[in-house]
């Protein structure tokens, strides 16, 4: 039984233990689905499963499913054997893996419209909801796990929210009697026999031109013959205050706004610096936001965008210290390491600084000489724990992050940006007034 109607089968073409064979569970104690990444660069179902017996002793392959970096989805062992991939949920789970390492590779999206096809096919078979589809790392136990470096939300979110497939999916609906916005008041069930623009003019709630159908190949004045949700979506988007005052004064420099919602975590990172700001603190501003399902989410944190006294008095470089320039920095940073301790945003690409180098104590970026390159101007926190009040060395031009639990949250942010969209990040750097 294999309800992944489209997934190749190679189960008899895998590796197994020339003895050791798993044990079989009934069916109806599958309750979970767990979403695991290879944690490899690259690989195959083949790979995996010479690996797993070669190397672990295991009776064979620990997946049910492999999803490679194209789409193809490899169909791995019988849903009814308690394979090993994640401890103590394997007698109640399903292993689905995709091939890749999400800590630093960026998740295709043919790779991820597969997940959510397995996912969706699996939820419907063994009737399980969004809540237990769990990444390795959601398991007991396995909280130190860097397993699969996707936001598991945003995956549960979108099983919930696909309702065009749901629909047609969905066991046990009596279409004569269900109601219209059957999933919820955003979405509207177009039942056989009914138009689209029929039902829609027939909701109360809803004026004419107030709304808009996600979509748009969808036929509006012809009888459906299956069932179909559809989403509507608000014509006029709704733009938080702050994030429309950033947008304004991006373009207004004529810089890129990153807004494509067809993937979360679409990130727009700009700095604040505070026009007349006291030398030695974290008295700037990072704003992270971004647009996903046309609702924008903001993160804002406290940092400095200029360097420590201890430097401003007694420079490294011999040119000067290093100020960070305004400006929009296009793919100039990604996901390493600073000072190979941490993760952190490392410089990728040549960006531009002025050298301060008057020794006064105090940044003046007047007539400063400038400087375009690599200078290892990071994004980075300070203390590894609580809050640093005074800047000190904990910055020779860097960005960096005053409190540690922020940091962490920005740095989380980034890994997930970075396993839809790839390690690249833009950074941009405005002054508090033009």
């Amino acid at each position: 039984m294999n309800p992944v109607t489209k997934a190749k089968d190679f189960r008899v073409n895998l590796a197994q233990h020339p003895t050791k064979r798993y044990t079989r569970r009934p069916l109806e104690v599958i309750t979970h689905l767990a979403v695991h990444h290879s944690l490899t660069t690259s690989g195959s179902a083949k790979a995996f499963a010479n690996y797993h017996v070669k190397n672990n002793g295991w009776p064979g392959i620990g997946y049910h499913y492999v999803i490679e970096k194209n789409g193809t989805i490899i169909w791995c062992n019988d849903l009814d054997l308690k394979t090993y991939h994640v401890g103590k949920g394997n007698r109640y789970s399903i292993g689905v893996c995709m091939v890749g390492d999400f800590r630093s590779q960026k998740l295709e999206t043919a790779q991820y419209e597969a997940l959510q096809y397995v996912l969706k096919r699996l939820m419907a078979e063994f009737s399980i909801v969004n809540t237990h589809v769990l990444g390795h790392s959601e398991y007991p136990g396995y909280a130190w796990k860097e397993c699969p470096c996707i936001d598991m939300d945003t995956v549960r979110l979108s099983l919930e929210k696909n309702e065009v497939k749901k629909a047609k999916a969905y066991r046990g609906i009596d279409y004569n009697c269900a109601k219209h916005y059957i999933f919820n008041p955003n979405v509207i069930l177009v039942k056989p026999g009914e138009t689209v623009m029929k039902v829609v003019s027939g909701i109360n709630h809803l004026e004419p031109g107030d709304v808009r159908i996600q979509d748009k190949t969808l036929p509006l004045e012809k009888n459906v013959v299956e069932p179909v949700a559809i989403k509507l979506v608000n014509e006029n988007e709704q733009i938080p205050n702050q994030v429309r005052q950033l947008v304004s004064r991006m373009r207004l420099q004529e810089y890129t706004v990153f807004t494509d919602d067809s993937k979360p975590y679409n990130l727009n990172l700009v700095g604040m610096r505070k026009d007349r700001g006291t030398v030695n603190q974290f008295d700037d501003k990072l704003f992270v936001f971004w647009k996903y399902h046309s609702i924008w989410s903001l993160r804002e944190y406290q940092i400095t965008t200029d360097p420590g006294l201890p430097y401003l008095q007694d420079p490294l470089n011999p040119a000067g210290t290093a100020v960070l320039k305004e400006g929009q920095y296009r793919g100039a940073y990604r996901i390493g390491k600073h000072r190979n301790k941490y993760s952190a945003l490392v410089q990728a690409k040549p960006v531009t600084v002025y050298r301060d180098n008057d020794l006064d104590g105090m940044i003046d970026l007047s007539g400063m000489r400038e400087q375009t390159g690599f200078f290892g101007i990071n994004i980075h926190r300070a203390t590894a724990s609580g809050t640093s009040v005074h800047v000190n060395k904990w910055s020779a031009g860097c960005q960096v992050f005053s409190k540690s639990d922020q940091f962490e949250d920005f740095i989380k942010l980034c890994k997930s940006s970075a396993s839809y969209w790839g390690n690249s990040f833009t950074y941009t750097l405005l002054s508090e007034t033009i």
